[in-house]
């Protein structure tokens, strides 16, 4: 969509259509069920997607806005706008992640506005401060409005001193060795060597696994071998917190199709709508760098954190 000169052409999209599997154990441990965290107050009185739409409410009114939510989360949603105005609500079908709500909405949109600009807003993150936030996003929304056919998109940055100079690195894809969501953040060297070795040695860590099924945590260090002379050796303090009566996925698929719930099976229309927005992409001069399956990435993702010592690959067991 073309940027517009008009404050009037600014419209929100509002992102609430996920399932929260990543913290989706934490919040039945919390509540005693699921729950997706975007429908949790996890601070105040007003939830994630309450905090999100009074923001939102803030730079484009409410009639310029578009709430996307899972068609099995409609009781929940609208019991939670009670009192707040939206817009347009769509009901996906099924949950096809991220790019199939951003597309759906903004085709709605293209429709009504050719011209609009927009901004898109995630419903399952606390944002604070947030009068910061929004002065942000007011220079992103003018930046955006003055560079013609341009995305701006916003990173965040940690206002820490511990923090300062510290990279991150985030890589996904489809068809990995694992199948895993996993931060890890590999610690500074200390300035005392307390073995005598070479620094050829890993250095220590902090790994965490999130999943439905478990939640796992390991610190990664040098520990001294038994005996007279200091010699370290590498170990893991691990602890895991995992659920023995999680369904496995192809477990529920099938109890799904039993029950003839289509939610999370894709249908040829879906199908064909997704490849009509990624076949004009991936015929963009921009590069594509193609991987086999199985592999962790191209070369080029390996190249890219090289000078800050490589990806750390999850393993299949946490």
């Amino acid at each position: 969509m073309k940027p517009g000169n008009n404050k009037s052409v600014l419209w929100s999209i509002v992102l609430a259509g996920g399932e929260g599997t990543r913290v989706g154990s934490f919040v039945q441990r919390w509540l005693g069920k699921q729950r997706p965290k975007q429908f949790c107050t996890f601070v105040g009185t007003r939830s994630l997607l309450q905090h999100t739409l009074d923001r939102a409410a803030r730079l484009a009114p409410v009639e310029r806005s578009v709430l996307v939510v899972a068609r099995t989360h409609r009781e929940e949603a609208m019991a939670q706008l009670d009192g707040r105005g939206v817009g347009t609500l769509l009901f996906q079908p099924a949950n096809r992640d991220t790019a199939a709500g951003v597309f759906l909405s903004l085709t709605y949109i293209r429709a009504r506005d050719p011209h609009a600009t927009v901004v898109i807003y995630s419903s399952d993150h606390f944002v604070y401060p947030e009068e910061k936030f929004l002065d942000t996003v007011r220079a992103a929304v003018l930046a955006a409005e003055r560079l013609q056919d341009r995305i701006v998109l916003l990173g965040v940055a940690l206002d820490s001193w511990r923090w300062e100079g510290v990279p991150f690195f985030i890589r996904a894809g489809k068809h990995l060795p694992v199948t895993a969501t996993e931060v890890f953040v590999t610690l500074k060297r200390p300035p005392q060597n307390v073995f005598g070795e070479t620094f050829k040695e890993p250095r220590n860590y902090v790994r965490f696994r999130l999943g439905p099924d478990r939640v796992a945590e390991a610190i990664g260090a040098r520990a001294k071998v038994p005996g007279d002379k200091m010699i370290g050796d590498e170990t893991e303090l691990f602890v895991c917190h995992q659920r023995g009566d999680e369904m496995e996925a192809y477990e529920r698929l099938i109890g799904d199709a039993m029950l003839g719930d289509p939610s999370l099976f894709a249908r040829q229309d879906g199908v064909e709508a997704s490849w009509r927005v990624v076949d004009p992409v991936l015929r963009m001069p921009t590069p594509v760098y193609e991987y086999e399956p199985g592999t962790w990435g191209p070369y080029e993702s390996h190249t890219l954190i090289a000078p800050f010592g490589g990806w750390q690959s999850p393993k299949e067991q946490a």
